[in-house]
């Protein structure tokens, strides 16, 4: 009689066992696919924002530069110095040349 006992026991074990590992697989099988479809679609949108953000201080830099180049513009320059006060005298430049 003990010995029936545990020859059940040992086939419910296995079946259980068979059981389990079957509905992991097949859960696997099912939520694995779907993890990395989430995982991708979210990587995919974190790298379309770093793009827009790329291209609106790309945007930014260019107007920067203009602004710059205008700004740093000669004309612009000698007008300020004169309200300023000052004058344009070459007499003070001296040139100093290399021996050859």
């Amino acid at each position: 009689m003990k010995r029936i006992k545990v020859r059940r026991k040992i086939k419910r074990g296995r079946m259980f066992v068979a059981t389990f590992f079957l509905v992991s697989l097949i859960s696997a099988l099912i939520i694995k696919p779907i993890f990395i479809q989430v995982q991708q679609t979210y990587y995919t949108v974190q790298i379309q924002k770093y793009e827009r953000s790329i291209t609106s201080l790309q945007q930014e830099n260019e107007a920067l530069n203009i602004d710059i180049q205008q700004l740093s513009h000669y004309s612009r320059i000698v007008a300020i110095a004169r309200e300023s006060g000052y004058e344009r005298t070459h007499t003070n430049i001296i040139t100093i040349g290399k021996k050859d």
